[in-house]
């Protein structure tokens, strides 16, 4: 990835990295007590919570113009009142392999499915499971109901 590749994917998202230290202290205070309830290590816990905050950070956090809009007190240009329906479904291989919108959305999943696997079997496990697969739908369901955050629902 090159440096303005870099730029085009923490650009759209001014509180990312913020939120990423964030998301590390709270994995971090809560990573013993997620470890003990999983009964899993405090690295994994940490690195599962820490995966939960980076997908958070990259998608719930306002855009520029968002931001922009609550200082102007104006809507941002994009105000989204509405999901885009029009493709459900896994996005084309043709879109996985190339950096773009789908392959990064596809991406920051990859940590939170790969640590999943790690865990011993429990029902635990299974909720969490379950939580991972809603988890895109919520996130989108928050991108429609505050549309302050001028994310495009998909």
């Amino acid at each position: 990835m090159r440096l303005g590749e870099i730029g085009w994917v923490l650009g759209p998202s001014p509180l990312f990295l913020p939120g990423i230290a964030i998301s590390i202290l709270i994995s971090r205070s809560w990573s013993a007590r997620v470890g003990r309830a999983l009964g899993v290590g405090r690295g994994l816990a940490f690195a599962l919570l820490l995966s939960v905050g980076l997908i958070a950070s990259a998608t719930l956090t306002p855009s520029p113009e968002a931001l922009g809009s609550a200082v102007t007190g104006t809507n941002p240009p994009n105000y989204h009142t509405s999901c885009d329906v029009s493709r459900i479904g896994p996005p084309p291989l043709e879109s996985l392999i190339t950096i773009n919108d789908d392959s990064l959305n596809v991406l920051l999943f990859v940590p939170l499915g790969t640590l999943l696997a790690l865990l011993p079997g429990s029902r635990r496990k299974a909720a969490l499971v379950v939580a991972a697969i809603a988890l895109p739908v919520a996130i989108e369901a928050i991108q429609l109901v505050i549309p302050q955050l001028d994310r495009a629902c998909q």
